[in-house]
This record gives C-alpha cells, structure tokens and sequence, in this order.
C-alpha cells in the first residue's frame, strides 16, 4: 500500500483550498434564495414594487442558467488570455455585484441582473478552478483536490440556507462579502501555474513556481524536480509549436471528439437526473410529496445530505475510481426516484400512506446523498481529464454551457411538468435518465483515475511517495 507524502504536496492542498473559498461564497449565494424567496413572495416583501408573482420568481431562479452560459464563455476566453490565477481572482468582480444588487434592491430586475451575475461567477469558476487543480496536481490526488469544489459549493449552499432561516436578510449580504475579501487576499498570493507562465515565456517564474506547488525550495538542488520541470516545459513548447491559434482540425481529433461527447453526455446527465431541480423546488417537492416538514428546515436537510454525499466523493474518487462511483451513483438515484414516484403514484391513486411518511423525506434524501457522490461531483474532474490540453480551456467552456443551457430547461419546465404528468411522473422521468446515463458511463466514458495528462509529467517523483 502506498501512501502520499504529503510534506511535498501541500502547497497544492492549501492553494485548491484558498481558490475554492469563492466556490463556498458562490454556494451560499445560491442557497440564499431558498428561505429568500417565500419572503418576497409575502407582504412582507423589501422591494419597494412589494411581493413578486410566480411568474417574476421563476425567472429570479431560471436567470441563474442565464448568467452561468455568459460566465463560461467570458472567463473561459479570460483563461487563455490573462492566465489561470488572474482570472480565477476576477470571479470575485461579478460575485460582489451580486450582494450589492441584493442590498441596494428595490425593484425585482435588480434582483434578476442579481441572480444573473451570481450565474456568471458559477459558471466561471466550473471553467477555471478545475484547470487550475488538473495544472498544479499530482495524477494521485487530483480527484481528491478537484472533487473539493463541488464539496465548497455544497458547504456553500448549506451556508445560505441556514444565514436565511436564522439571521436576518438585511444583515446576509454585509456578513457574505466578506468571504470575497478572505478570498482576495488568500489568492493574491499564490504563484500562476507553470502551464500559463510557460505560455507566456517566462520560463524562470514558471520554475519558480513549479517548485512552489511541489514544495521544494528554489535554492534547492533537486536534480528530479529539474528533471521533472524540464519534461512540462519541452511538453508546452510540443503544443505550442503546433500553432498558436486554435484550429478547426483541433476538434475533429478522435480524441477531442470522444473527450466532447464525454462530457457533453456527462453535463447533461448532472441536470436530468433532477437533482438540480430538486435543490431549488425543495419545499414545494416535499410539499407534494406529504411531507408535514417545515420547508426551511427541509431544505437544511438536504443541504446536510448533499455536503455528506460530496464529502463521500472526495474520499473515495482517487481509491474507487471515477467511473465506478459515476456508476453506482446513477443506478443508486435511478432506484431512489423510481421508489419516491412510486410512493408519490400511490398517494396520488388514493391509497392510505400513513405508516409511510417517512419515504419522501428518506428517498429524497438517499438520491441526492447518492447523486453527490458521483453524478453531481465527478464530471468537472472528468472533463478536464478527457480533453486535450489544446482545447481544454475552450471545450470546458463549451460543455458548461451546455450545462447551464439544460439547467435553464430544468428549472423552467419542472413546475410545467408537476402539473401535467404530476410529481411522479417527474420522478420516474428523472430515473429514466439516470438509467441512460448509466448505460452511457458503463459504454463510453473510461476510467481515468491516475491518468497522466498530456501537458504534465509522465511519471511522479518516487520521492513523494512512501511505502507502508
């Protein structure tokens, strides 16, 4: 058994931690909505125009989508021109809009152009964060430190849910900035990843900063680590004399195709599956669905539960695997939505459910603990694994628009469809989808645990491992 010396790669510990800190701030602005939204929906509403409709609440949520596509292709554009660490800091500009259009609110398209800028910090940190962990990690702990962002933005989301049940909404927005403010100065410090410097031909910083993530001094005579360095550095010059300029021959690789048709599949399975939308619409599903708890206190719950399940993901996505957790996570949430459409159907037939109150609340719970583990956590990590280094920054862009496109389509439709094919059929819908998406793992996607980019080092210095 081997075990990870974590004396040489803690740098790279601490830096995915001090980016994702605007990944917890993202979550906890997603989360305020939640216990938000009944507010502005009642008299006792802070907008001056008073209480919103429906209509204008569905939009606040679906705008979200909207902002995302925007921010996935202008920080994905961002990446490549101004490097990784740069554009990681600017996600902090459209995050801070988002708080002051909520404290200076006085009409509802304040809070679309909020909900909108909130969108567009999400979808660009799902864009640079994971190039970020795949340029500065070891093959052997990159799942584990790319799985940490959609584990912040459960914490996240967790956060906004529990500030909007217990602290007053006036005072969220002043407590939530200041989350940007740790996130700026813990980020401004870190050194731009080696791949960005390489291309932009600072050869010494890129040193520089490859011996920072490896945790090796710079006066250091480390002849592997120079070694090491040397190899990245001929691997940049490889795909830089290719051409500078994106081609379209790029995307026509089989290669490039078969990394699009990966993550596309995957993008589109993380929104079907329903879990997106459970998270969103979670009083009124478990309104539907009998169960007798408060929505507020619901939706903590399932926050709880998604924390857990995310959590789940980052311990076992470098032992288990990437696929495998991908597939016990669809054929596990296929079989929780087919149990609660089920239990839903039978209510809905007339018959007498009393003894089992308990299934809403537990099946609910099992498929997003189960989603969290694998269908909602690992394909961002994935992706970046199945592009080439060439493309990766635009095909990342191009697969979370894809996203966000869906998710726009989810949130729009799901109060359409629990009117017309009824709750159940919404559950058995979404467990259909996940039967697919399993099907579609189990044939195409590989396993890419430990798999060595092609922009990095073949192998790890022996060095950083020890033998138990």
């Amino acid at each position: 058994m081997k075990l990870i010396n974590f004396s040489r790669i803690n740098h790279q510990f601490v830096a995915v931690f001090c980016v994702n800190i605007i990944s917890l701030a993202h979550g906890s602005a997603i989360g305020w909505l939640s216990p938000f939204l009944p507010i502005l929906l009642s008299d006792a509403s802070p907008l001056t125009t008073g209480k919103i409709t429906m209509d204008e609440a569905s939009w606040i949520g679906a705008l979200l989508c909207a902002g995302g596509i925007f921010g996935c292709v202008v920080f994905g554009s961002l990446s490549t021109r101004c490097g990784r660490k740069t554009t990681i800091l600017l996600l902090a500009v459209p995050h801070v809009g988002f708080w002051l259009c909520v404290i200076f609110a006085d009409y509802v398209y304040h809070l679309y152009l909020a909900r909108f800028l909130a969108g567009a910090t999400g979808g660009g940190l799902y864009i640079i964060i994971p190039l970020f962990v795949a340029e500065i990690a070891d093959a052997n702990i990159r799942g584990r430190l790319g799985a940490i962002l959609p584990l912040a933005v459960s914490m996240g989301i967790f956060n906004g849910f529990v500030s909007g049940t217990f602290i007053h909404y006036s005072y969220i927005p002043y407590l939530m900035l200041s989350f940007s403010v740790v996130f700026l100065l813990s980020v401004i410090v870190l050194p731009e990843t080696p791949n960005s410097l390489l291309q932009a031909n600072r050869i010494t910083e890129a040193e520089t900063s490859y011996r920072f993530y490896k945790n090796v001094p710079v006066d250091s005579v480390d002849n592997k680590i120079k070694e090491d360095f040397v190899r990245v550095r001929e691997q940049q010059l490889k795909n830089s004399s290719r051409e500078e300029k994106l081609q379209f021959s790029d995307f026509t690789t089989e290669t490039a195709k078969k990394g699009f048709t990966i993550g596309v599949g995957l993008m589109l399975l993380t929104q079907f599956c329903g879990c997106f939308a459970f998270v969103n619409y979670t009083a009124t599903i478990f309104k539907e669905s009998g169960s007798e708890l408060d929505p507020n206190i619901s939706s903590i719950v399932i926050g709880m539960v998604q924390i857990f399940g995310t959590y789940t993901s980052t311990i076992f996505v470098d032992r288990a695997g990437r696929k495998t957790l991908l597939l016990i996570s669809s054929i596990g949430a296929a079989a929780g939505l087919t149990l609660m459409g089920t239990y839903s159907f039978l209510k809905f037939q007339g018959y007498a459910l009393t003894f089992f109150d308990w299934v809403p609340v537990v099946t609910l719970s099992l498929v997003i603990y189960i989603s969290s583990v694998g269908i909602l956590a690992l394909p961002y990590i994935v992706l970046t694994e199945v592009l080439p280094s060439k493309i990766r920054a635009v095909g990342s862009s191009f697969c979370l628009v894809t996203i966000s496109i869906s998710a726009f389509v989810i949130l729009k439709a799901m109060p359409i469809l629990m009117t017309t094919i009824k709750l159940f059929g919404c559950l058995w819908l979404f467990a259909g989808f996940c039967i697919l998406g399993a099907i579609f793992i189990a044939l195409v996607v590989p396993e890419t645990k430990g798999k060595v980019l092609d922009d990095e080092v073949p192998a790890q210095p022996k060095e950083l491992q020890q033998t138990a």
